[in-house]
């Protein structure tokens, strides 16, 4: 029950402050009437008039719309004419303020912080690290699902619940996934690759085949790790039981029997540019011996270009597969793999730190070069966070009207803080009802007050709640009260009462 101005009209006049078109019987004698018409106001607030059988006008009873709650702004609307009880909406997003409870105890609206307009159930939930702020005014959701498998990120919470997503940049990853051997979580409960390793040999050159020697448990696609443990020599891509036996006096196919003498066997070779001992498809010569130039047995090289990447490489904490099993795996800590979100871009935890790093390896669209976003994080990657974003003053609202005033205090950024609004100029920020375009209200004892904040005082509208009492009155509003300053021809306000004026039809 918020209450403001006297008089019924204009649209927005409170019911506490409805003064009775009547005139008092003890000061002067009602107007005369022959039948209810005569006495009526056009009025719905202030209740319906009617003639007495005495042939006198009587007032009508003002509606009352008091509902007796202390967080509603009640008022009688001549425009609707009817009692309208009106819940906050003090930030201005169209949404009514959850903690202002009716009769029953139940919310008459949804809005969790109604001093910040980016707060509502329709307002994006974005990812606060570290702050929480529940944007949507749903504490079951956290964040954005950035790779869309239903599940929100871990990293992001509303208070001390958060999601459950271990990694919101792979679709793979969440609580429903099945666990695949790749040295991540798959299937979120903390464990990494269970029960999928195998078991194999170590394949140090590459070539499929693995030291029947150096057993291991690891994953079936991990560089470096075979389940053959056949290879005769595991330090030389040229000897392994899938090549042909070629002229190089070597056992080459590991069969025990180096070059036979008689042998005519040929073997296809593969053009190896950067000399890695590694070649591709893209040409190939056949001969026994070992051709001229660069040339291999295999043709599994992933990168031609680059020497330093093979499968016989070790992988590095680049962004890059240098090992040619198709993945930019390198292992920075258990389930922290060196490119999570598959950008390409190597995790600013490796070490060295590569250039450029992403410095959110769990976020594909954070990284160098990456478009600033207003949401508290350093999507660029530049040690900044939201610089270059449009950025905006906003001023302390101590009163909860959506308007701040410069004392107050403000702050600039991209988004206002909890208690801050956008829009200044307010005039009082201690009162609720003065903000810049609230209506200018005459209220009996408050005259004096610039309600709107212009300067200018029981201005327009103000006189629209000073309706008059009868049809052939004139009413403004002066320092705060309805007076009479007007009357139809043929009527006469002999004695200056403001209540009863116009009161005499044959002159003064």
């Amino acid at each position: 029950m918020v209450s403001g101005s006297t008089g019924c009209g204009g649209g927005t006049t409170p019911d506490d402050a409805f003064t009775p078109d009547a005139f008092d019987p003890s000061l002067d004698a009602a107007p005369e009437c022959r039948e209810d018409r005569e006495c009526a106001d056009g009025l719905a607030c202030n209740g319906d008039e009617t003639c007495s059988e005495e042939g006198l006008c009587v007032a009508g009873s003002p509606m009352r719309c008091d509902d007796m709650l202390d967080c509603t702004t009640d008022f009688c609307s001549e425009e609707l004419r009817r009692c309208v009880n009106r819940p906050p909406d003090v930030d201005g997003d169209g949404v009514f303020d959850a903690d202002c409870l009716d009769a029953r105890g139940m919310p008459f609206g949804e809005d969790c912080d109604d001093a910040v307009a980016t707060v509502n159930p329709g307002a994006p939930e974005l990812c606060d690290r570290p702050m929480t702020v529940d944007e949507d005014c749903d504490a079951t959701t956290f964040g954005p699902d950035v790779d869309g498998d239903g599940f929100q990120d871990a990293r992001c919470c509303n208070g001390s619940a958060c999601g459950d997503d271990c990694n919101d940049a792979s679709r793979s990853a969440n609580p429903m996934a099945t666990e695949v051997c790749n040295g991540s979580d798959d299937d979120c409960d903390t464990r990494i690759d269970e029960g999928v390793l195998v078991m194999g040999y170590r394949d140090a050159d590459g070539d499929g085949h693995g030291d029947p020697m150096a057993p291991m448990t690891a994953c079936g696609t991990r560089a470096g790790f075979s389940t053959l443990p056949d290879d005769c020599d595991d330090t030389s891509a040229l000897r392994s039981p899938d090549l042909p036996e070629i002229c190089d006096t070597v056992d080459n196919d590991c069969d025990g029997v180096p070059d036979p003498a008689d042998s005519t066997v040929t073997a296809t070779w593969y053009a190896d540019e950067d000399g890695d001992g590694f070649g591709t498809s893209s040409r190939s010569t056949v001969s026994c011996a070992i051709p001229t130039g660069r040339w291999s047995l295999y043709a599994t090289d992933c990168n031609d270009t680059l020497a330093s990447v093979s499968p016989a490489q070790a992988e590095r904490c680049n962004g890059r597969d240098d090992d040619c099993n198709g993945l930019a795996d390198f292992e920075i800590a258990p389930g922290d793999l060196e490119d999570d979100d598959l950008d390409r871009i190597a995790d600013s935890r490796c070490t060295p730190t590569p250039v450029p790093a992403d410095c959110d390896d769990r976020d594909s669209s954070s990284g160098p070069g990456g478009a600033e976003l207003c949401d508290g994080r350093d999507n660029d990657c530049d040690g900044s966070v939201d610089e270059m974003v449009a950025s905006f003053a906003y001023f302390r609202d101590e009163d909860g009207d959506g308007y701040g005033g410069g004392a107050g205090g403000v702050v600039v950024g991209c988004v206002p803080p909890p208690g801050y609004t956008p829009r200044g100029g307010d005039c009082d920020d201690r009162d609720p009802n003065r903000y810049p375009g609230a209506a200018e209200r005459c209220v009996m004892g408050r005259g004096g007050i610039d309600d709107d904040c212009d300067s200018a005082i029981d201005e327009a509208p103000a006189s629209n709640d000073c309706r008059p009492t009868m049809t052939f009155q004139e009413q403004a509003c002066i320092a705060g009260a309805c007076r009479v300053v007007g009357c139809v021809e043929g009527r006469f306000d002999c004695d200056g009462n403001a209540v009863n004026g116009c009161e005499s039809t044959g002159g003064c």
